[in-house]
């Protein structure tokens, strides 16, 4: 199964695709088409590197639309400074307000999200989405309940992710 296509009337064989691909899957010679040989395939990420770089979007990879990997438009690049505060002023404590965030809008960053960088792609991330806080706390003491039981279940894991001083802090 050749899981890289190549529009032909859109390519301009110009070796993009081949260049940007992390894991150089991508065969290109200077003036053909771009091909992925099928012993090759099970090696692509499906990062979809290929389609962003591609000027003309003539490429495609498994499971990904054209729309999924869109150039970075230049307007919408932040400035340097913006950059710089984004980094600098993250922080990793979360103070939550109590304010309902539209269905809408936790679809859309989950669909954003699921582009963030992950180890060689695979996007092997579960969410759990919860939508009131007394979800949030249940969800938390059940955490707590099995963290007070990893001694007896499991003492070396308990020590390694210091699970009692966990349930002290809950607690």
């Amino acid at each position: 199964m050749n899981v890289f296509t190549v529009d032909h009337e859109l390519c301009r064989k110009d070796g993009i695709c081949a260049l940007v691909c992390p894991v150089h899957i991508i065969d290109a010679e200077p003036g053909s088409y771009p091909v992925l040989d099928k012993h090759k395939a099970v090696y692509c990420l499906s990062c979809g590197q290929c389609m962003a770089f591609c000027p003309t979007l003539a490429c495609t990879a498994p499971g990904l639309e054209r729309e999924d990997c869109r150039p970075l438009s230049a307007q919408d690049m932040p400035t340097p400074r913006q950059a710089d505060e984004l980094a600098f002023s993250r922080r990793s404590v979360r103070n939550f307000k109590d304010k309902t965030i539209p269905r809408e809008d936790l679809i859309d960053l989950l669909e954003a999200v699921r582009f963030a960088p992950t180890a060689k792609n695979t996007q092997n991330l579960r969410w759990i989405l919860l939508e009131s806080r007394e979800r949030v706390v249940q969800l938390a003491e059940l955490v707590v309940a099995w963290m007070r039981e990893l001694p007896r279940i499991d003492p070396e894991l308990d020590e390694a992710m210091h699970a009692g001083g966990l349930v002290r802090a809950w607690d």
